[in-house]
């Protein structure tokens, strides 16, 4: 083991410590003021689906507050109880704003005017994560039941559903840059192993959908760009609030015109094409979509 990588862990876990005691205590210090909570949020689905859209909007209601990807089930799995979580997810939205301007992989969330990284009463809570939370139920199922008892809230679930051909084509986009080797001209076997990564969270999402009674509503990415103030009215809706015509309009503001087709930036083979309409297809919830619209 290498000096570096010594110190590494050792900066690490020290970090792990302070930032535990630290939410302990802050959030046995404010747990009156998160007495109002009713519900907890949180997202299922796949990477690159326009979760984070959605999370930043919700985070933008005086009575929300979401984390951008802190990992609620991963820290209740070190032992951290529903007060610590409660305060880091509060820190978390509030560095979010002051550190990172709401902005996320190179896109602006911010929302004017709204309450994004602050709340006048927090009456729902969450935590943007969903590609990984799939992966982590299927993974271990009975971490739904030890996150409701731990939580004590009853859970809200939004799944976001894109067209997979643009998921996936984004999620190789991003995994090539990670390794400098992106260009236009990428080949399109690249696509094989997203593809295969799409489809594990497919699978996780349909048995969590069928197999365990969730509170769970579909929100498409594609009807949430064409018609934002509807369909984040029916969300706010859902998670037990209202949400006033100042809100909805704000946030609308935001929201890009149409729908990036991802899809296009990399050739797709005939082949590769058909496999993903092949396996979308047994997935009622993905009917709706090809690779043509």
């Amino acid at each position: 083991m290498s000096m570096n990588y010594f110190i590494y862990r050792i900066l690490r876990k020290t970090r792990f410590i302070l930032a535990y005691v630290h939410s302990f205590a802050m959030g046995w210090v404010k747990r009156e003021q998160y007495s109002h909570i009713k519900n907890f949020c949180m997202f299922i689905g796949y990477p690159r689906s326009g979760h984070s859209l959605i999370a930043a909007l919700l985070d933008a209601h005086p009575e929300v507050v979401m984390g951008m990807e802190w990992g609620v089930i991963p820290h209740l799995e070190m032992g951290y109880n529903k007060n610590q979580i409660i305060h880091s997810l509060v820190n978390n939205s509030r560095q979010f704003r002051k550190k990172e301007n709401n902005t996320w992989t190179g896109y602006s969330y911010r929302v004017e005017g709204q309450w994004q990284g602050c709340y006048q009463q927090i009456r729902v809570i969450g935590d943007k994560l969903g590609g990984r939370t799939s992966l982590l139920i299927q993974e271990d199922p009975s971490v739904i039941e030890r996150m409701k008892k731990s939580l004590g809230y009853p859970i809200k679930w939004i799944h976001v559903i894109r067209n997979p051909f643009d998921i996936i084509t984004t999620m190789t986009r991003r995994r090539l840059e990670k390794q400098n080797a992106w260009s236009e001209n990428a080949d399109p076997e690249e696509l094989i192993s997203s593809i295969s990564a799409y489809f594990k969270r497919v699978e996780a999402v349909s048995w969590f959908r069928g197999k365990s009674q969730q509170d769970i509503i579909d929100v498409y990415h594609e009807d949430f760009i064409a018609c934002p103030e509807k369909e984040l009215k029916r969300l706010i809706e859902f998670l037990g609030l209202d949400a006033s015509p100042d809100y909805l309009a704000s946030c609308s503001s935001i929201v890009y015109e149409k729908p990036h087709r991802s899809r296009e930036l990399i050739r797709w083979t005939p082949e590769l094409i058909q496999q993903v309409e092949e396996r979308k297809n047994l997935y009622e919830f993905l009917k709706r979509y090809h690779y043509d619209s």
